[in-house]
């Protein structure tokens, strides 16, 4: 299933989750039903497809804009007509540099990927339902199933959201994950609704039965200040996932009951994007 089908169907998703984390369920439909994107987003999906769809990912169709050059002058009007009627994607000299430097990151991936025994699923759609008989949706970025164990591993990969040294953000992965689990830091919603999310849907697709929880990897991009982008993989912990139990079910509830009215009864604050703000701690999320 390719993206824009998968996005257009209408089961409970781990991004639909996070988004009523934030401010609701209705939040989360209106959003599902207005997508919005972003520079960051964008540079995100590149990477993701460079690793997990490489078919799709081809640096001769991006161009660096030149330094200092303005679209606003004739020179950089027609250098940006002959890009655009070539059909190239302009990118600036931070984004083209990122992309330069991919060659690390796929052979770091490629020897992870060599290392797991098991069958590779990438972006591969996961359709179920919730014991509560919700229906619901998950588009995992790399599963690994290993027959001769029955085990499912998750791998989710997450860019960050600025530069810094490979160290010192391999040692903030291992804190914040560490102290998410025994209760000594907020739990983060974006992280951890979703792989909760994963954890239910490859347990009942791959195991069939959704208790019995796959192991969960995120495997961190990092993109240093002081090297190549490299790999990092960090566990997580299956108490971190149970601890957001009672937040998982009243937001994958509330999404599915905003879902079935939308478009009849939007509350009308939700056009302002100011519906129920951060809703996350009212259902049990917070640690």
């Amino acid at each position: 299933m390719t993206h824009d089908p998968y996005h257009d169907r209408t089961e409970v998703s781990a991004t639909d989750l996070r988004r009523a984390a934030e401010r609701g369920g209705w939040y989360a439909i209106w959003c599902r039903h207005n997508p919005r994107t972003s520079k960051a987003m964008e540079i995100g999906t590149r990477i993701h497809q460079a690793m997990l769809e490489p078919e799709t990912f081809d640096l001769s169709r991006y161009i660096c804009k030149p330094d200092g050059m303005s679209f606003a002058t004739k020179e950089g009007k027609a250098w940006k007509a002959d890009a655009e009627a070539s059909g190239l994607t302009i990118v600036d000299a931070t984004e083209w540099q990122l992309y330069a430097n991919i060659g690390g990151l796929l052979t770091d991936w490629h020897a992870l990927l060599r290392s797991v025994p098991g069958v590779w699923k990438f972006e591969e759609p996961v359709i179920w339902q919730h014991a509560s008989g919700i229906d619901c949706r998950c588009k995992p970025d790399a599963v690994c199933y290993d027959p001769a164990t029955d085990t499912v591993t998750l791998y989710s990969v997450k860019t960050t959201g600025k530069p810094v040294t490979a160290d010192d953000w391999c040692s903030q992965v291992e804190s914040r994950i560490s102290q998410r689990a025994d209760g000594t830091a907020r739990i983060l919603p974006g992280y951890d609704l979703g792989e909760r999310h994963y954890a239910e849907g490859l347990a009942q697709h791959y195991l069939g039965d959704s208790a019995r929880w796959p192991e969960i990897r995120i495997s961190h991009i990092v993109v240093p200040t002081d090297g190549p982008m490299c790999l990092y993989v960090a566990p997580v912990p299956p108490a971190l996932l149970h601890r957001i139990g009672d937040a998982y079910e009243a937001l994958l509830q509330e999404v599915a009951e905003a879902g079935v009215q939308y478009p009849e009864n939007v509350p009308s604050g939700i056009m302002l994007l100011e519906y129920q703000p951060s809703v996350w701690a009212q259902r049990g999320g917070a640690a």
